[in-house]
């Protein structure tokens, strides 16, 4: 019953533009799996033919090796003390492990490489206007659990400092009509997959414009110029404010709480 599902689920996302340029943009940056490249090219979902090749056996397979409680973490948060949640989980009973606890290995041949595996791709869609996607691939993410949160703050802040809609950059584009109202960018910044002995990490860019070579050789033209240049002060105060405010105001949430230890717990940090 499920397989429906998530093969509409799929149609859905290839009918999606944005979903379409996104996910062309990491098959632009990643090499195949099959060459030896990270899997976060892949699509989540699958597709409608690996998912037909899903059978019970494989599900009981897959139950057994990962859901087991030394790969579990609870995380709690609100007014409870920790001798309350010690008695709510001794209540439950106990999984039984039903594999060896190994890690299938992995099935890639080589490694990832720190540079692009097409510098450019495009799809042919019914849109009102052309869409673009920039992204940005990080040549080596570190491994280490505190240098690798070190590195995404990092790389957060520096985003936010470069392509928010209060900076030169996006300003300007908007201002001379190359690009639409709404421009998004973000980041991210992965650890290794199971198997796996590197991460993966992107910075992107994503828009609706009239012509997005005009907007990706404006984005060059900036970049050079900040290697000349260097940050602005101003545009990286704002962002580090805007940033700890986030970062703030995620404490007004209990589940926002939880999320993070959980995150933390599952990232290696205690």
């Amino acid at each position: 019953r499920e397989r429906g599902i998530i093969a509409e689920e799929i149609r859905m996302n290839a009918d999606d533009p944005w979903e379409v340029c996104y996910a062309r943009m990491l098959r632009g940056l990643y090499t195949p799996v099959r060459e030896g490249g990270n899997p976060v090219r892949e699509e989540i979902c699958g597709t409608e033919a690996s998912i037909s090749r899903i059978t019970p056996a494989v599900l009981r397979e897959a139950h057994s090796r990962f859901y087991r409680p030394s790969n579990m973490v609870l995380a709690v948060s609100g007014p409870v003390t920790p001798e309350e949640v010690w008695r709510a989980v001794e209540g439950v009973p106990t999984l039984q492990d039903h594999s060896d606890g190994s890690i299938p290995p992995s099935t890639r041949v080589g490694k990832e490489t720190a540079k692009v595996y097409k510098p450019a791709v495009t799809q042919t869609m019914d849109t009102v206007k052309p869409l673009f996607c920039i992204g940005v691939k990080h040549p080596a993410p570190p491994e280490e659990p505190m240098a690798l949160l070190r590195e995404e703050r990092l790389m957060t802040l520096l985003c936010e400092a470069l392509f928010s809609r209060s900076g030169d950059f996006y300003s300007g584009l908007f201002e001379n009509g190359t690009v639409s109202p709404g421009m998004s960018y973000g980041s991210s910044l992965g650890r290794p997959a199971l198997g796996d002995t590197e991460g993966y990490g992107y910075f992107y860019l994503s828009g609706e414009c009239h012509d997005p070579r005009a907007v990706y050789e404006a984005f060059l033209a900036y970049v050079e110029r900040l290697r000349e240049t260097g940050l602005d002060p101003a545009a990286f105060a704002r962002a580090r404010r805007a940033l700890y405010a986030d970062y703030l105001y995620g404490f007004d949430s209990t589940e926002g709480i939880a999320s993070a230890l959980l995150g933390s717990a599952m990232d290696g940090l205690e």
